[in-house]
């Protein structure tokens, strides 16, 4: 963790972290200079070994897009800095003229360095994605868009359950997407607005480079 956001030069905003941390042999043009032999493979047998399961490497392909789509899109990064940033600059100049004639550093030298990390927010997403298709053999990304449901209740994309339509996250062609619609209260489900689905509603869709459904609810008689 010490290591991310670009910190040292072995861990630059392009850094194949995934081939890092499955490698099953030493490679040592991606590691730190104090990591580059044969003896640490061992902290990467239990992720080389759980990605040799069908089941599993979907999940982490998909976990993986569904955190790029939340947590780590780079608008929420990039607020989460402001918030964190904000924080402490009032006392940025205390700090400079405490610290920088032993230290080093300027008040300007700070706030590039906030900078620098809005810009790896802004780029890392492109990088991971491409070495998820480079690692896993895929096609490319999906573009996939959860449009406002017919009737009252929301969809859930594998582990995200979004709040506000339509909405659109990037996973990878070719491997299968779950959704899950959940009818509001008084709601039940109808079907989806692709009549190629099973109209149930748990399904599994192989994404292709564009794809774009809703689901449709009804009142319930109940």
């Amino acid at each position: 963790m010490d290591c991310t956001f670009g910190l040292e030069p072995y861990s630059p905003v392009s850094h194949d972290t995934l081939a890092w941390a499955t490698r099953d042999r030493p490679r040592p043009y991606l590691a730190p200079p104090f990591d580059r032999g044969a003896d640490t493979l061992w902290s990467t047998l239990l992720l080389r070994k759980l990605l040799e399961n069908d089941s599993y490497r979907i999940y982490f392909i998909n976990r993986f897009a569904d955190l790029l789509n939340i947590s780590l899109h780079p608008d929420r990064v990039i607020a989460k800095i402001a918030e964190l940033s904000g924080i402490i600059a009032p006392d940025m100049p205390l700090e400079m003229a405490r610290w920088s004639s032993v230290w080093g550093g300027t008040l300007e030298g700070w706030q590039a360095n906030v900078e620098g990390l809005r810009d790896y927010a802004r780029r890392r997403p492109q990088f991971i994605r491409r070495q998820i298709i480079d690692k896993f053999d895929l096609v490319d990304t999906a573009s996939l868009t959860l449009e406002p449901p017919v009737g009252q209740g929301q969809v859930q994309v594998n582990t995200v359950t979004p709040d506000a339509y339509p909405w659109h996250g990037k996973y990878f062609q070719g491997v299968p997407v779950s959704l899950q619609a959940q009818p509001a209260p008084g709601y039940r489900f109808s079907g989806w607005s692709d009549p190629a689905l099973p109209q149930s509603p748990a399904v599994k869709i192989a994404l292709p480079e564009f794809y774009s459904v809703h689901a449709i609810f009804s009142r319930s008689d109940r």
